[in-house]
């Protein structure tokens, strides 16, 4: 679905009906289709204090009073009020004749009776038009009224004599080619966003507003609104695109329900302009919207504001094809001083479009459930559900068969970045976020995620998309594309889970938890069955794309231009980073791309657990964790085949000050490192970190090392055991060549004699590093060009002819006590398939 299009459509429909002078004559006209029970139009009548049109007559069947016009319009300026007596429960009103409704003017009832309008070809609500009706209110562009007996109260089959009924009403029925349903007015005046957390709860326009608990429903051949306001305190708003079929109604007490079981197709909602949907009161009001497209756009919300002690309704939102929240409004009216741009002496407020419940007293927000195949939200659009009390936030759960795309920020107000997410400031804690889809896109600085700002505690996370990916940030201000769950003061942040089979970070995206105050960060659960890929930096600088949980300090300057809670809260973190825990098949971290737990304040760090097939670090790519002040953190590997460090790659922990270095603890069938990386454990003033490595062969270029340290001295030093059943060191003799750009790994058995044996250490070295010359006959070496083999062939040693590779299967033992690797499943001692499973299992 193109949005694009979707958005254009109101402005075209829009003006073709108002250009059509005779579709919209104001005026209003009974038919003769009741008989003597006709409608009756009472001009130049006093009703609360306004001169107005009474109707009056009708057919009253029970509790029903059934109206018929042949036009029916409201001028700027009038008013027109059903009168009917009090035992009147429901008033049923259709036009039959061929001309759109403009409601201009006033529109109410002398009663509480629920007020059902009709017009199959169209209605549109001006800029001056207003409800003054006590009970709910239903505008369709239905063809028939259906009730519970079955009779039909119908717009167009009129030369029939109807057959009333005092039954319930149970459906509208459309047969196609139904006019629109069109809402005109002068856009929300919500001031705040984003960085201060209130919307004000009593600066509303009028709009169309019915008196609080009841229900307003549009059900229309489309909706469109161009600044429309459509408000029901506490009460219910429904919007619904119909094109053909059947709605549902049901009636209990004075609440009334919809049901779309026997629609057959459903048409498109636009909110464009600072539209405003909003059932905010002492009790929250449901909102549900129902269409094939449903479009907010321009700044435009679908507001709940819970300002009670009970729990609040949800915002529901269907759409049979796609779900698009985008961009923010730029309207010069108003100048006040919040999210805002300054150009010359004007100060223009910028409100994202967004889809918001949020409590305010000690009841909850309301949830916000959207299903739709596609569902995009850009150009700084939000989906948001928070608390501002000691209520609970409402959860944010998005399923999308498809896909789920957030990208991107406000145009010229890269402030404001496209964001799903729940969050608390006060006492309250935030909402769960739950996304199911087939792909999720996070890009360009969009955010997904749960935060806390206050006592409560985040919200977890929990996503579950065959495939992920993370890329880019907000230029400038170098916000990430990130899913995250973060505390920002006493609050502990939330869990936060990814259910995938791919997932991938590139150009500095980011995916993790974390804390920058007392509160304590997630922790984080990635479970990806086929490939996990965490690639690059942020473009023209050092940052890289990163999964991780982390206790950050915030500089003070940018802690006060975010909003973040400054004094009495520290500047440095005293809380705890997470764990972090990865399963998947195949993990590669390259070009600067990092996994880490990390705490850079009071706290300890976590420790990271990554449960693999194979592991490849290449061109800078990094595992770490590291402390500042409290013990270092610990990384767990459980890799059933390769464990592969190229080009500058590492695997660290370190602790600065006086914490404890981390330890380091690999399991993997084979373990390769060339190319200056690094496996190393340090620390600056504590004990180093102990490395405990198993494996059935390990292999260490001469420019690479495995290390233990502390700066206190050698006696301070970690240990480094080094566990390879089934392999005799001593007699070991082995020469490596590797080709990065493929999964297998070769190995000859010819050793140049002028190559330089590699440092490598046994059991109970207490972290000094041995030379194999000395202690063994483990010789590694490097290609004789001192680089890596990028060709797919070597040359044989013998006739000098290129062969290919062969895939490595497995491990065999030569009869002089060596090992090597073989391509032939019958020579393996453990073939691939099987080195560690039982125990990577079992983990």
């Amino acid at each position: 679905m193109n949005y694009r299009s979707l958005l254009e459509k109101p402005f075209l429909a829009l003006g073709f009906l108002l250009l059509s002078a005779n579709h919209v004559n104001p005026q209003i006209l009974p038919d003769t289709t009741l008989g003597p029970e006709s409608s009756i139009s009472m001009p130049n009548q006093l009703i609360n204090g306004i001169p107005s049109i009474r109707l009056t007559g009708g057919a009253t069947r029970g509790s029903n009073l059934f109206h018929s016009f042949l036009e029916f319009s409201i001028n700027n300026g009038q008013a027109v009020y059903f009168d009917n007596p009090l035992s009147v429960k429901t008033i049923l009103s259709r036009i039959t004749g061929n001309k759109v409704s403009l409601i201009n003017g006033v529109l109410g009832s002398t009663s509480n009776a629920d007020l059902f309008f009709v017009n199959p070809n169209g209605i549109i609500f001006g800029r001056n038009a207003v409800l003054d009706i006590n009970g709910s209110f239903f505008g369709s562009t239905a063809n028939h009224l259906r009730f519970m007996d079955d009779s039909i109260f119908s717009a167009n089959q009129t030369h029939q004599a109807p057959l009333l009924t005092n039954s319930l009403p149970k459906s509208l029925e459309f047969e196609g080619g139904n006019g629109p349903i069109q809402v005109i007015g002068e856009g929300n005046r919500l001031t705040d966003f984003t960085i201060l957390p209130i919307f004000n709860p009593f600066d509303r326009p009028l709009g169309l507003a019915l008196r609080p608990q009841n229900t307003f429903a549009l059900i229309g051949g489309e909706i469109q609104s161009q600044g429309g306001v459509i408000r029901s305190s506490s009460g219910r708003i429904e919007l619904s695109s119909i094109t053909k079929g059947k709605v549902l109604l049901n009636q209990l007490n004075s609440d009334w329900t919809f049901e779309y079981s026997e629609v057959d197709s459903f048409g498109d909602i636009a909110l464009n302009q600072r539209s405003l949907i909003d059932t905010s009161g002492l009790v929250g009001g449901p909102i549900n919207l129902q269409a094939k497209n449903i479009l907010l756009n321009d700044g435009s919300t679908v507001l709940i504001q819970n300002l009670g002690n009970l729990p609040s309704s949800d915002i529901t939102v269907n759409a049979t094809d796609t779900v698009t929240v985008s961009g923010v409004s730029n309207d010069p009216r108003f100048t006040l001083p919040e999210i805002a741009l300054i150009a010359g002496d004007e100060l223009n407020v910028k409100i994202p479009s967004t889809f918001l419940t949020e409590a305010l007293g000690l009841g909850t927000s309301g949830n916000i459930k959207i299903f739709s195949p596609t569902i995009l939200v850009n150009g700084g659009g939000q989906i948001l559900a928070r608390t501002n009390g000691p209520g609970t936030a409402g959860d944010i759960t998005i399923t999308s068969p498809e896909s789920v795309q957030i990208d991107g920020f406000a145009p010229n107000l890269p402030v404001v970045f496209s964001n799903i997410s729940t969050a608390t400031f006060n006492r309250g804690n935030a909402g769960n976020l739950a996304i199911f889809t087939n792909q999720l896109l996070v890009t360009n600085g969009a955010n997904v995620g749960s935060s806390t700002f206050g006592l409560g505690n985040g919200g977890d996370v929990l996503i579950n998309a065959k495939d992920i990916t993370l890329k880019g940030i907000v230029p400038v201000l170098f916000i990430p594309s990130a899913i995250s769950s973060a505390t920002f003061s006493f609050g502990s942040a939330g869990t936060l889970t990814l259910n995938t089979s791919t997932l991938t970070l590139l150009d500095g995206g980011r995916l993790g938890t974390s804390t920058v105050s007392s509160g304590n960060a997630g922790k984080v659960t990635i479970n990806a069955s086929q490939l996990i890929k965490v690639s690059g930096t942020v473009p023209g600088s050092i940052n890289p794309s990163l999964i991780d949980s982390s206790a950050n300090i915030v500089d003070p300057a940018l802690r006060e231009q975010l909003g973040l809670p400054g004094a009495p809260l520290p500047n440095i973190p005293s809380g705890t980073a997470g764990d972090v825990t990865i399963r998947t098949k195949t993990l590669l971290v390259n070009n600067g791309g990092l996994i880490s737990v990390r705490n850079d304040g009071t706290g300890d760090a976590g420790t990271l657990r990554i449960f693999a097939d194979s592991i490849k670090l290449e061109n800078r790519g990094n595992i770490a964790a590291s402390t500042a002040v409290g013990n270092g953190g610990n990384l767990v590997f459980q890799i059933q085949d390769l464990l592969f460090l190229n080009q500058s790659s590492n695997i660290t922990t370190s602790a600065q000050k006086f914490g404890i270095g981390g330890n380091i603890d690999i399991n993997s069938g084979v373990i390769a490192l060339s190319n200056n990386s690094v496996i190393s454990g340090n620390a600056e003033q504590a004990s180093g970190g102990n490395i405990r490595i198993e494996t059935q062969g390990i292999f260490v270029s001469s420019d690479s090392k495995i290390t233990a340290s502390s700066q206190l001295g050698p006696q301070f030093s970690g240990n480094i055991e080094i566990n390879t059943p089934n392999i005799d060191f001593t007699k070991a003799t082995l020469d490596l060549a590797v080709r990065p750009e493929v999964e297998e790994v070769a190995i000859s058995c010819n050793i140049d004699p002028g190559e330089v044996a590699s440092e490598f250490t046994r059991p109970g070295s207490g972290g000094v590093a041995s030379n194999a010359e000395k202690t063994g006959e483990l010789r590694v070496v490097k290609n004789r060009n001192n680089n890596l083999q990028t060709q797919e062939y070597y040359l044989d040693p013998e006739t000098g002819e290129p062969k290919v590779y062969p895939k490595v299967v497995g491990w065999k033992r030569n009869p002089n006590g060596t090992i090597a690797m073989t391509s032939d499943p019958t020579e393996a001692v453990q073939t691939q398939a099987f080195c560690s499973r039982t125990a990577h299992n079992n983990l």
